[in-house]
């Protein structure tokens, strides 16, 4: 599908002023557009933020993926910092994005969107050729309300724990006094946890460093994997698969065997969250997000509304490797596809929709998985990249950049622990890049000195 055409420029409503909020005003402004990017908080940076509006970031969190894989393809980290840094570190890294690319004249902080309204039906806009969107939101004590040509939704799906129940959870909740449910999303200090027995409900990302905090200082931890094929136990942690049940004396069973191991005082629930888009009326938008959220259609490439496209969402995929870049990739797409001097017609729509359709089969009955990435995400950033219209050699210098990007990260996936609780040596792995030649190195530590 062709997305670049005689440029037209559009005024265009970005809602968040993170990562994604950022990306996105920096590529509509290159392409000629004119964004108006609104953040409820004091300054950009989202989740990632000095005073962010969101508590998803617990306290000490280091990122778990380089800096050479995370970081604008476009501006550096400064130097100096270490290869995996803290979240401090990143919250300053986009102010500078936002500064370096000049972004501040398209923000309005401390602006909450309220509602974001199609002033069009789905048949109007395709017979106009373009949307019509009117924005409100509060300002101070004012509210207040725009009209846009098309809109971008960069508010994150960090913000709503999706919170299910292990089998046996609510009878094991309600047999005895002081146990407790928590989400990561709640999570700051494992000292609640200490000398108490706790079993955390997945092993990626958030649920993995919460296991290693815990070891030691919990009295037990259980770390119920989806990626745990048997029952293993080393220490005073035991590796558990995902079709585990608790009783409601506390004790766990796979498979009806009981696991060895005290009976569990509290579960800590990493479990990722759910799409909210509370400005928006899905079902006015012909969308739908499932009875847990866990997913949001109908998105081609994940990114543009199948049948409107004058409304995009950014970073909504899951288990992304090089989250910066990735959602630059997406900008730029949506930047290009507004660009157009017309509108995807009846056919080109189609075409989206049959691409959702297509990736609705492909992941059959497990819906949350709809934005799964994975070993998926390298191919998808090139096509993102490539609809995007860039030039041909700009393309294969950027895939040259990205097949190092891969490199780095394939490379720090295979130093990651093997089971959640173990020590984080792969975050003390320094990379160097020579971004010209292509070529990186790492320097690994010789002795782990301790978890993290």
């Amino acid at each position: 599908m062709t997305t670049v055409g005689p440029p037209r420029s559009q005024r265009v409503a970005v809602i968040g002023g993170g990562c994604g909020g950022l990306a996105a005003c920096r590529f509509l402004a290159e392409a000629g557009h004119t964004p108006v990017c609104f953040e409820s908080g004091a300054e950009v940076g989202g989740v990632w933020a000095a005073e962010p509006t969101n508590s998803a970031v617990y306290p000490g969190l280091r990122t778990n993926i380089p800096t050479a894989a995370m970081q604008s393809f476009d501006l550096d980290f400064p130097s100096g910092l270490p290869s995996y840094i803290d979240a401090a570190d990143l919250g300053s890294y986009l102010v500078a994005y936002a500064d370096a690319f000049n972004l501040r004249r398209f923000l309005r902080l401390k602006a909450e969107v309220k509602s974001l309204r199609p002033l069009l039906s789905e048949t109007e806009e395709l017979e106009a050729g373009k949307g019509s969107w009117r924005l409100t939101w509060e300002e101070g004590n004012m509210q207040k309300e725009e009209d846009f040509d098309a809109a971008v939704a960069a508010n994150g799906h960090y913000h709503v724990p999706y919170t299910p129940e292990i089998p046996g959870q609510v009878a094991w909740l309600a047999a005895a006094t002081g146990r407790t449910v928590t989400h990561s999303h709640e999570y700051r200090t494992p000292d609640p946890h200490a000398s108490r027995t706790v079993l955390v409900v997945g092993a990626r990302s958030s649920g993995e460093d919460i296991c290693r905090y815990l070891s030691g200082v919990a009295g037990w931890v259980y770390a119920l994997d989806k990626s745990c094929q048997a029952v293993s136990t080393v220490g005073t942690c035991t590796h558990i698969p995902r079709n585990a049940e608790i009783g409601s004396d506390g004790l766990l069973s796979v498979d009806n065997m009981l696991v060895s191991g005290p009976p569990v005082d509290d579960i800590i629930l990493s479990t990722g969250y759910q799409y909210t888009y509370p400005f928006l009326d899905l079902q006015e938008l012909g969308m739908d997000s499932g009875a847990d959220r866990r997913y949001i259609e109908p998105l081609w490439m994940h990114v543009v509304h199948s049948r409107r496209p004058s409304l995009s969402f950014l970073g909504v995929p899951l288990h992304v490797p090089c989250p910066i870049p990735f959602i630059e990739a997406e900008s730029r797409l949506v930047a290009s596809l507004l660009r157009r001097s017309t509108a995807p017609g009846p056919a080109e729509l189609a075409e989206m929709q049959a691409w959702v359709s297509a990736r609705r089969e492909t992941v059959a009955a497990r819906s949350q998985d709809m934005h799964v990435m994975d070993e998926n995400v390298w191919p998808h950033m090139r096509e993102l990249t490539k609809l995007s219209g860039l030039p041909d050699n700009e393309y294969e210098e950027y895939c040259r950049r990205l097949a190092v990007v891969q490199a780095i990260y394939l490379d720090r996936a295979k130093r990651r622990p093997k089971v959640p609780w173990d020590d984080d040596i792969f975050r003390r792995c320094e990379y160097a890049v020579d971004w010209a030649a292509g070529t990186w190195s790492v320097a690994v530590p010789e002795q782990s000195p301790g978890k993290l």
